[in-house]
């Protein structure tokens, strides 16, 4: 029963008024301990440290991959728009761990591999990120991967596409 009370009152470590540095572990911690949908709240309150988590998600380092994933259910909304923004900008960085997630379903391609990246950046920007994100698809040769990085490829032409539309319009 005391263990119970313990997980009901403990903090959720990663909070803004919390002076020490944010770390795959302590934020899966907190996962386990919390929830999910708590520790997105309190992430993306006024001065939470979202943006920071995003900055390293977005590097694609194994151990921020997977808090990527554990944050996933917790999100909704904008916060969700920018995960899925954070995992494309992990695909320039490492495109198997990426595409992996997506072949397991994860993350959906159609919002991962698109232009939903323009909403954030200027047309230019975005058309840069998109076809970074294609030179990196370039290197994955995994067979197993094939199949999605080929549609991941796929909507990122569209992505480009789209941008072409944009920036016409302007």
């Amino acid at each position: 029963m005391v263990g119970c009370l313990f997980l009901a009152i403990a903090p959720i470590a990663i909070g803004a008024t919390d002076s020490s540095k944010v770390t795959p572990a302590r934020v899966l911690a907190d996962i386990a301990l919390h929830g999910p949908s708590k520790v997105v709240q309190k992430l993306y309150e006024p001065g939470g440290r979202w943006s920071s988590v995003m900055a390293k998600i977005a590097e694609g380092r194994d151990d921020w991959l997977k808090v990527a994933v554990a944050l996933r259910p917790g999100t909704d909304g904008g916060a969700s728009e920018e995960l899925n923004e954070t995992i494309f900008l992990a695909l320039g960085a490492a495109p198997e761990a990426v595409l992996d997630l997506l072949k397991q379903r994860k993350f959906a391609t159609e919002f991962v591999c698109s232009s939903n990246i323009a909403v954030d950046y200027s047309v230019d920007e975005s058309r840069r990120f998109i076809e970074e994100r294609l030179k990196a698809l370039e290197r994955v040769t995994k067979p197993s991967l094939a199949e999605i990085r080929t549609q991941c490829e796929q909507g990122l032409r569209n992505g480009l596409k789209d941008l072409e539309r944009v920036g016409a319009d302007q």
